[in-house]
């Protein structure tokens, strides 16, 4: 099926192991559950008649058939959501299979942590985690979800949370910005003005669900974005230079 497998095997810790592996690209493995054969390393593999063949091994003299069975793809939210202080994060693990249950995670250090429900955090055992009043505290952490279903589990990409303190955008240059956007609320484009120092920095404009929707570089001191193709509603737009800076746009 277009994919390396890794069957069984043995560590230093746990002994044999059944475990089944897949990859369609060497970088990103899926985990295959509940294989009936005893644990076992050693044994011979036989890809057959649409079918994997796992055979003897160290301890044993019998067969297995693997049939096809390819888990159904998980899409995973954004390596990196951003977000303003005090606003609400929402990650999205989208899997096809019915009856399928979720655990999100949180990163402490190397180890992950299953997240539990609060008054500030929904979610946590369904596809949609929604993290409310969002601080500076959390910037940078990492979260996950783990996906089961039958004999197949999986988890997503790390999802980095970014957090950033909002920025009020002023007529005038403010001292401690240097930068201007206008006109705010605004149509088919919108203007970022900035002090020279700003000149070869990054932008990018993001959705209230931290999902990136447009970027670009700042070329001169004055700079107009065609937003003209963006849906009406509030959007964050983020100049990133030394440090990365945050203000609120309206596309009307």
């Amino acid at each position: 099926d277009n994919a390396m497998w890794i069957i069984g095997g043995y560590d230093g810790l746990n002994g044999n192991r059944k475990d089944v592996w897949y990859s369609e690209d060497g970088i990103n493995w899926h985990e295959l559950k509940n294989t009936p054969w005893p644990e076992r390393h050693a044994s011979a593999v036989y890809n057959y008649n649409h079918s994997l063949w796992v055979v003897a091994g160290n301890m044993w003299n019998d067969s297995w058939r693997l049939n096809v069975l390819m888990c159904p793809t998980l899409v995973s939210p954004p390596i990196t959501t951003t977000v303003l202080n005090n606003a609400t994060s929402t990650l999205i693990a989208n899997y096809s299979a019915a009856s399928s249950t979720y655990k999100w995670q949180l990163k402490n250090g190397q180890i992950w942590q299953d997240i539990i429900n609060s008054t500030l955090i929904n979610g946590a055992d369904n596809d949609t985690l929604v993290l409310n009043q969002v601080t500076m505290l959390n910037n940078g952490q990492h979260y996950r979800c783990i996906v089961e279903s039958g004999a197949c589990i999986d988890s997503t990409t790390e999802t980095i949370l970014n957090v950033m303190l909002a920025t009020t955008i002023k007529d005038k240059f403010p001292e401690e910005n240097n930068i201007a956007i206008y006109p705010n609320p605004a149509g088919n484009f919108v203007t970022i003005e900035v002090k020279e120092q700003f000149i070869n920095s990054n932008y990018k404009l993001v959705d209230q669900l931290g999902r990136e929707v447009l970027s670009g570089k700042i070329h001169q001191m004055i700079n107009t974005v065609d937003i003209e193709g963006l849906n009406p509603g509030c959007y964050f737009l983020v100049i990133e230079d030394k440090i990365a800076r945050a203000f609120k746009l309206i596309k009307t």
